[in-house]
Protein backbone atom coordinates (compact mmCIF):
# COMPACT_ATOMS: atom_id res chain seq x y z
CA UNK A 1 0.00 0.00 0.00
CA UNK A 2 2.93 2.71 1.02
CA UNK A 3 5.05 3.31 -1.45
CA UNK A 4 8.23 5.00 -1.41
CA UNK A 5 9.93 6.96 -4.74
CA UNK A 6 12.86 8.76 -5.16
CA UNK A 7 13.83 12.10 -6.75
CA UNK A 8 12.67 12.24 -10.53
CA UNK A 9 10.68 9.31 -10.22
CA UNK A 10 7.35 8.95 -11.90
CA UNK A 11 4.63 8.93 -9.62
CA UNK A 12 2.16 5.47 -9.75
CA UNK A 13 -0.95 5.75 -11.29
CA UNK A 14 -3.68 6.18 -8.57
CA UNK A 15 -1.50 7.04 -5.92
CA UNK A 16 -0.69 10.56 -4.26
CA UNK A 17 2.03 12.28 -2.61
CA UNK A 18 1.54 11.56 1.13
CA UNK A 19 4.61 13.47 2.52
CA UNK A 20 8.09 14.10 1.92
CA UNK A 21 11.02 12.68 3.75
CA UNK A 22 13.58 15.56 3.66
CA UNK A 23 16.40 14.04 5.13
CA UNK A 24 16.50 10.93 2.93
CA UNK A 25 15.28 12.83 0.14
CA UNK A 26 12.08 10.67 -0.81
CA UNK A 27 8.35 11.27 -1.69
CA UNK A 28 5.66 8.66 0.38
CA UNK A 29 3.08 7.38 -1.53
CA UNK A 30 -0.27 6.00 -0.57
CA UNK A 31 -3.42 5.57 -2.43
CA UNK A 32 -5.21 8.71 -3.07
CA UNK A 33 -7.83 9.18 -0.70
CA UNK A 34 -5.62 7.34 1.83
CA UNK A 35 -2.71 10.23 1.19
CA UNK A 36 -5.16 13.11 1.90
CA UNK A 37 -5.76 11.91 5.41
CA UNK A 38 -1.74 10.75 6.14
CA UNK A 39 -1.02 14.02 5.26
CA UNK A 40 -3.85 15.58 7.25
CA UNK A 41 -2.65 14.12 10.18
CA UNK A 42 1.17 14.43 10.27
CA UNK A 43 0.48 17.68 9.26
CA UNK A 44 -1.95 17.92 12.69
CA UNK A 45 0.23 16.02 14.54
CA UNK A 46 3.41 18.34 13.99
CA UNK A 47 1.55 21.54 14.38
CA UNK A 48 1.02 20.46 18.06
CA UNK A 49 4.60 19.28 18.58
CA UNK A 50 5.54 23.00 17.45
CA UNK A 51 2.98 25.17 19.14
CA UNK A 52 4.20 26.93 21.61
CA UNK A 53 2.06 26.40 25.06
CA UNK A 54 -0.79 28.63 26.09
CA UNK A 55 1.41 29.77 29.15
CA UNK A 56 4.44 30.32 26.55
CA UNK A 57 1.94 32.71 24.82
CA UNK A 58 0.78 33.90 27.62
CA UNK A 59 4.21 34.87 28.90
CA UNK A 60 5.05 36.60 25.50
CA UNK A 61 2.25 38.58 25.76
CA UNK A 62 3.19 39.89 29.35
CA UNK A 63 6.70 40.93 28.22
CA UNK A 64 5.25 42.44 24.88
CA UNK A 65 2.77 44.87 26.78
CA UNK A 66 6.03 45.51 29.42
CA UNK A 67 7.62 46.83 26.81
CA UNK A 68 5.27 48.50 24.85
CA UNK A 69 4.54 50.12 28.36
CA UNK A 70 8.28 51.11 29.05
CA UNK A 71 8.37 51.93 25.48
CA UNK A 72 6.05 54.97 26.10
CA UNK A 73 7.49 56.04 29.54
CA UNK A 74 10.58 56.79 28.09
CA UNK A 75 8.84 58.48 25.71
CA UNK A 76 7.55 60.93 27.46
CA UNK A 77 10.19 61.12 29.91
CA UNK A 78 12.08 62.45 26.79
CA UNK A 79 9.41 64.52 25.42
CA UNK A 80 9.41 66.30 29.31
CA UNK A 81 13.15 66.15 29.22
CA UNK A 82 12.80 68.30 25.62
CA UNK A 83 10.43 70.96 26.94
CA UNK A 84 12.36 71.03 30.57
CA UNK A 85 15.17 71.24 28.05
CA UNK A 86 13.63 74.75 26.01
CA UNK A 87 12.30 76.51 29.00
CA UNK A 88 15.64 76.00 30.67
CA UNK A 89 17.82 78.05 27.68
CA UNK A 90 14.92 80.37 27.01
CA UNK A 91 14.97 81.61 30.69
CA UNK A 92 19.03 81.57 30.41
CA UNK A 93 18.63 83.38 27.20
CA UNK A 94 16.47 86.02 29.01
CA UNK A 95 18.43 86.70 31.99
CA UNK A 96 21.77 87.08 29.67
CA UNK A 97 19.73 89.38 27.78
CA UNK A 98 18.59 91.13 30.78
CA UNK A 99 21.72 91.17 32.48
CA UNK A 100 22.99 92.80 29.58
CA UNK A 101 23.12 96.58 29.86
CA UNK A 102 22.38 98.57 27.04
CA UNK A 103 25.48 101.24 25.75
CA UNK A 104 24.70 104.48 26.78
CA UNK A 105 25.74 106.85 24.04
CA UNK A 106 28.06 109.91 24.50
CA UNK A 107 26.29 113.21 24.32
CA UNK A 108 28.00 115.68 22.41
CA UNK A 109 28.29 119.16 24.82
Amino acid sequence: MKKIISEFELIPKWYGVAYRDYSSLKTILYPIPINLIISAVRSIYFRLINTRSLIDRYVMYVYEKGFDKGLMVGMNEAKNLEDLAVKVSARILSEVLNERKPVQKESKR
